[in-house]
C-alpha cells in the first residue's frame, strides 16, 4: 500500500493589471509616510520646503554653521554628524578639529568611491571657501564619533566642539533624529 501525497498547489499569477495595482499602492504608501514626516508638530503642512526635524546652528567670526544634525546610529560603535559650513569673509578657513560631549574620539572623513564599492578615509581638515560653502552629507564628507559613550535615541542632543584655524571654536547642539527623518531631510 502506498501513501498518497498531496499535490503542491500552484501560485496563482498576477496579472499585469494587478501588479500594477499593487505597485501604485506601494507608491501612494510610500508618499503618504514622505508626507507625515515633514508635517510640523501641529499636524498641518507646514509652507515652504521644512525640514523633517529642528537642525542646530551657530556662528563664528565670518563662519555660520548650519543644518546640524545626527542620525540615530544603526551601530553602537560609530555615528556621524553632518552640517554646513558657510563662510561670508574674504579669506579661507578649515575645520581642524572637532571633538564631543560623548565620544573621545572624533575625527573627519570623506567617503571614496572605488568602482561599485566605497570606502572611508580620514581627512586632516575641510577646507571652508572665501564666500563659500563646506558641506558634510551622507555619503560624503563626515563628522565621524567612534565609540559613543552612551547610546544615542531620537530625541537626544550631542555637542560638538569645532576648531577652525581662523575663526576659533564654536559648540554646535545637534538632534539625534531618526533615520527615516534624516532621509526626508536629504532628499527634501
Amino acid at each position: 500500500m502506498s501513501a498518497r501525497i498531496p499535490r503542491a498547489r500552484a501560485r496563482p499569477r498576477l496579472s499585469a493589471r494587478q501588479l500594477a495595482g499593487g505597485l501604485v499602492a506601494v507608491v501612494a504608501v510610500g508618499a503618504l509616510v514622505a508626507a507625515l514626516v515633514v508635517r510640523d508638530g501641529s499636524g498641518s503642512a507646514a509652507s515652504g520646503d521644512p525640514p523633517a526635524f529642528a537642525t542646530a546652528s551657530a556662528t563664528v567670526g565670518a563662519l555660520r554653521v548650519t543644518g546640524g544634525y545626527l542620525p540615530q546610529p544603526a551601530s553602537p560603535s560609530v555615528a556621524a554628524a553632518y552640517f554646513t559650513v558657510t563662510n561670508g569673509g574674504s579669506v579661507p578657513d578649515a575645520l581642524v578639529s572637532a571633538s564631543s560631549d560623548v565620544s573621545s574620539e572624533v575625527g573627519l572623513h570623506d567617503t571614496v568611491s572605488h568602482g561599485s564599492t566605497a570606502s572611508m578615509v580620514a581627512i586632516s581638515a575641510l577646507t571652508v571657501p572665501a564666500h563659500g560653502d563646506a558641506v558634510l552629507t551622507p555619503g560624503g564628507r563626515h563628522l565621524m564619533l567612534m565609540n559613543p559613550t552612551r547610546t544615542l535615541v531620537v530625541g537626544d542632543h550631542v555637542t560638538l566642539h569645532l576648531r577652525f584655524r581662523n575663526a576659533g571654536t564654536v559648540d554646535l547642539r545637534v538632534p539625534v533624529v531618526s533615520l527615516t527623518a534624516a532621509a526626508a531631510h536629504e532628499h527634501g
